[in-house]
């Protein structure tokens, strides 16, 4: 039979626990007061009563009695309340954990409970009170221990202490503090706002337009379904908005953030971050570090700031700015525009009618295929100056030959062969066309505005 937990309280410092399934087996309980735990449901089915008082969880019969002498595969209680009310006294999970619950309206309990069930064996654990609320605003704070927070109803203050806690805030708008250790919080619905504290937190904000703070280590925070506010803190931490428009800040350390679904806005702040939006028009900005920005679909704006950065446009009519530093740009699939400003940059466009502007220093503008740029679908380089370099080695110049061939420059003459590029002016702007099937047509074509002449120590070919 397979191996199953059961956690077990500890109530009025009475230690609770011990092996099931053996002779008269049981668990003291101890004097129950206030409201208790419970989370109820499971993959492989969930604990429900029928009129004869025999109820099943995944398919096997349980019993219910009152009091009596304890036997396998019944559960033995002072009270037991149907699960069609409004409480739970035993419920199972998906982990194979089981949760006991006492709400306030029952009366004090001094019982044993039994549980069977195909369960053998079951290890017992001992956890501190955990802490339910109600329908109104409640305020928990907690102790030392592995705390276990429900704010149900209300707009709750909850808030975990020292020790790795749970925490759900429910319904409405909830305030949750992980404070100290490796906490799991959950807004649920409402717009709440969650605070990992120090430790390594992971925390969702479920439903609602919810703000999230990871605080200090490495974190894991999911924005779920809403526009929400996230932000790193300090360590390496994970961001991911999910659906909705979202704010993402990375804050210190090297971070991982992605918008995912929405129009969202991302910042990667200090460190070396990986910035991705993913789908809809987001705005990404690497800001310190040697950032990478990945714009994914929609219309994406994407700036490097500070550091050695590498942006990637995607889909979408992308607008990449390198900001300062040596930065590495490439737009993708639409119609980009790509700045380079401070910095000896590379600058490739990728397919789609893309315009270049590699700013100061000394930049190189990539291309890696004749379809990046084409008579119908034209790159233009606004500011090819003296030290600029166009890298045409990528693309294989004779298509009748074995292996990449490289371009023979030919300056303003005109075709004869396969595999040649030639430069030529019209209307005081420079044009470069390049011939790899021996057609005499141009499959290359970019545009150098205010280029007047080129030699060939302006090309990589």
């Amino acid at each position: 039979m397979p191996t199953k937990e059961i956690r077990v309280f500890q109530y009025n410092g009475t230690l609770l626990g011990t092996d099931l399934l053996q002779t008269a087996p049981n668990i003291i309980l101890g004097d129950f007061s206030g409201s208790q735990f419970a989370d109820l449901s499971d993959n492989d089915g969930t604990l429900q009563e029928s009129d004869d008082g025999t109820s099943t969880f995944g398919g096997e019969p349980i019993s219910y009695i009152g009091a009596g002498t304890a036997t396998p595969g019944i559960i033995v209680g002072g009270l037991l309340v149907p699960l069609g009310s409004s409480v739970d006294l035993i419920a199972f999970t998906a982990g194979g954990e089981i949760y006991f619950h006492y709400p306030d309206s029952l009366p004090n309990l001094l019982g044993a409970v039994v549980l069977g069930v195909d369960l053998s064996p079951v290890a017992g654990e001992v956890f501190p009170n955990p802490y339910i609320g109600t329908e109104l605003p409640d305020d928990f704070s907690g102790d030392d221990f592995d705390n276990v927070m429900n704010g149900k109803g209300g707009d709750d203050t909850l808030a975990g202490g020292n020790g790795d806690d749970f925490i759900s805030g429910g319904a409405n708008q909830d305030l949750l503090n992980g404070d100290d250790g490796d906490d799991l919080l959950r807004g649920r619905t409402g717009d709440d706002t969650l605070v990992g504290g120090s430790g390594e937190d992971v925390i969702r904000g479920d439903e609602g337009d919810d703000l999230i703070d990871g605080g200090s280590n490495n974190d894991e925070l999911y924005g779920d379904d809403g526009n929400d506010l996230i932000r790193g803190g300090s360590g390496d931490d994970l961001l991911r908005g999910r659906i909705g428009d979202d704010t993402l800040n990375g804050g210190a350390g090297d971070d991982v953030l992605r918008g995912d679904e929405g129009n969202d806005s991302i910042r990667g702040k200090d460190g070396d971050d990986v910035l991705t939006g993913d789908q809809g028009n987001d705005q990404l900005h690497g800001d310190e570090g040697n950032d990478v920005l990945r714009g994914g679909s929609g219309n994406d704006l994407l700036r490097g700031g500070e550091g050695a950065d590498t942006l990637k446009g995607g889909g979408g009519n992308d607008l990449l700015r390198g900001d300062e530093g040596e930065d590495t740009m490439v737009g993708g699939s639409g119609d980009d525009s790509l700045i380079g400003d401070g910095g000896n940059d590379l600058l490739r466009g990728g397919t789609g009618a893309d315009t270049l502007e590699g700013g100061a220093g000394a930049d190189v503008f990539e291309f890696n295929s004749v379809s990046e740029s084409t008579l119908s679908q034209q790159d233009v380089i606004l500011d090819f100056e003296a030290g600029d370099i166009l890298e045409l080695a990528s693309i294989d110049a004779r298509v009748s030959a074995t292996g990449n061939q490289k371009f023979t420059y030919i300056g303003t003459s005109e075709f004869s062969a396969e595999g040649q590029l030639r430069f030529f002016t019209d209307g005081g702007d420079g044009f470069v066309e390049g011939d790899i099937d021996g057609d005499g047509v141009a499959d290359l074509t970019i545009m150098l505005l205010d280029v007047t002449s080129m030699s060939s120590d302006d090309f990589i070919l």
